[in-house]
């Protein structure tokens, strides 16, 4: 049985540890300010039929949306309880968040036209990329289908300058050595897949500089305090407090000077060729922006947002990721002789691939038990209605309703899933005692396989685009990591309960023991 994975708690881990107490007393300072104006504005609730967690009054709901912040998970469960088989709704800062509760719901919005609920526009309004990365990737986010298309489709190919770029962060975070050594879970893991992952994005020797690493982790908590300090204000104000609540700028201007010498170099190489290709022409997402992207989006500045918003998206998500399954398999360490045996006996025949890890149906199943139980946000299926939309129950939303299903309560459904409560880490390959064959083949689901009761990633054709790369990532690591070095938490701790923060989950930060691998 799993640990209470929503038990609330005080220092929030996201790259570094900060206490929010202070910021959510300027944050509701400054609230109570917007209310006044916002009375002015409230017309008739369009939502006013659909049930609400909470207050739902025009000035109380704001009560209820201060209290998501840190209990949100609470707050979901509670209304799934309540309203399973329908729809309720939880007061956000600064929106309602209509919530749909069964597998049907899911299938009718997967089946939605982009013109009537669109994922894109509910992104652009959670993360306020007018205010915080601005505009130009609002306007043209051609970055997106790169992801879905142009690196899932060259993984086979670049699957070797990930797995050097692996060999090359594991043992400098980790240092193997015969005697226990303590780390920080959190922050050893997100160093790892900051410098893994950078190596598609930016390339080497980039992806291994402290400095640059130290601003790409730091961005991800200067967002979630910009968003937690003016979600709720009106739109004139957003420009003019992002400064007081974050470090955004400053964030991508520190970037930008990592980058510049990078940009400046590849392009002097662009124009001396007639083609603009030469020989080692890097095959990383930076030159793809920079070969495809308009003129007009080709200022350093406007590359390095691209690059500081993927890496946004895909730290958080393969960070959480792996250090939940790393919890795992030191609570359950039962897994490591097998998950060690099925690495070692297929990279024995067909070496280190893309094709070898395919075959890892135990290690792509841990991964997925891991992320049914231990989810990396709240929310699946997120859209915002561009016009009126009717489930096919005959509910009715109306349009500008941001929309979406709960993660965790979905995955966690007894009527979904057998055992729902219980970590059965071989449950995806077909098999309850690790040996996998051909009738478990037929019916394994991978890790980046979508379903109406598995929405981690969403589903169906706008489902995350860059989780074939953020899979590879972990299941490269993770293999490295289990056959490489003996872990265990450190003397006297335990798993620590998952933290939340808005929407937003986090592991909860403990110390793990490494050290090289003794039998």
């Amino acid at each position: 049985m799993p640990p209470d994975m929503f038990e609330p708690s005080g220092p929030i881990y996201i790259g570094l540890h900060i206490d929010f107490n202070s910021g959510l007393v300027c944050c509701s300072a400054i609230l109570v300010c917007a209310f006044v104006f916002r009375m002015t504005l409230i017309g008739p609730d369009p939502l006013e039929n659909i049930p609400s967690i909470g207050y739902s009054g025009s000035i109380s709901s704001y009560i209820t949306a201060l209290r998501y912040l840190w209990d949100g998970p609470n707050m979901i469960q509670e209304g799934y309880q309540k309203y399973k088989g329908g729809l309720f709704k939880i007061p956000m800062l600064g929106y309602w968040m209509v919530v749909a509760t069964t597998t049907t719901a899911v299938e009718d919005i997967r089946k939605a036209d982009d013109d009537t609920m669109s994922f894109r526009h509910a992104l652009w309004k959670f993360l306020q990329t007018d205010y915080t990365i601005g505009p130009e990737l609002r306007l043209d986010s051609y970055h997106v289908d790169f992801l879905r298309t142009t690196l899932t489709h060259q993984l086979t190919g670049v699957f070797p300058d990930i797995y050097d770029e692996a060999l090359c962060a594991l043992p400098d975070a980790i240092p193997l050595s015969d005697e226990w050594k303590t780390y920080s879970a959190p922050t050893t893991v997100m160093k790892i897949v900051c410098q893994t992952s950078n190596r598609m994005f930016v390339g080497a020797p980039v992806c291994r500089n402290a400095d640059y690493q130290k601003v790409i982790i730091g961005f991800a908590l200067e967002i979630l305090k910009a968003l937690i300090g003016f979600m709720a204000l009106p739109s004139f104000f957003k420009p003019y407090v992002v400064p007081i609540f974050s470090n955004i700028t400053p964030s991508i201007r520190q970037c930008s000077a990592h980058l510049e010498p990078l940009i400046l170099e590849r392009r002097e190489k662009q124009a001396a060729s007639s083609d603009g290709n030469w020989e080692d022409k890097p095959n990383d997402l930076l030159m793809w922006c920079m070969d495809n992207g308009r003129e007009a989006e080709q200022s350093v500045t406007n590359l390095t947002r691209r690059i500081i918003l993927v890496n946004f998206a895909a730290i958080h998500m393969s960070t959480t990721a792996l250090t939940y399954a790393l919890y795992n398999l030191v609570t359950y360490p039962e897994c490591i002789p097998v998950l060690r045996q099925e690495v070692e006996s297929i990279v024995g025949i067909h070496g280190w691939s893309k094709r070898s890890l395919n075959k890892m149906l135990k290690l792509d199943s841990f991964l997925r038990e891991t992320l049914r139980l231990h989810s990396v946000g709240t929310w699946g299926m997120q859209r915002l209605t561009l016009k009126p939309f009717t489930f096919s129950d005959g509910t009715r939303i109306p349009a500008g309703t941001m929309i979406g299903c709960p993660v965790v309560p979905m995955q966690t459904d007894p009527g979904l899933h057998n055992n729902p409560k219980e970590f059965q880490p071989w449950r995806f390959c077909g098999s309850t005692s690790g040996d996998t064959g051909d009738e478990d083949r037929k019916r394994f689901l991978q890790l980046t396989s979508t379903t109406p009761d598995f929405i981690i990633f969403g589903h169906g054709k706008v489902a995350c685009p860059g989780r074939f790369f953020g899979s590879l990532v972990l299941k490269i690591l993770l293999a490295r990591m289990v056959i490489t070095y003996d872990i265990a938490f450190e003397s006297g701790r335990s798993r620590p309960p998952n933290i939340y923060i808005s929407s937003a989950s986090v592991p909860g930060d403990v110390n793990l023991v490494f050290r090289k691998r003794q039998n």
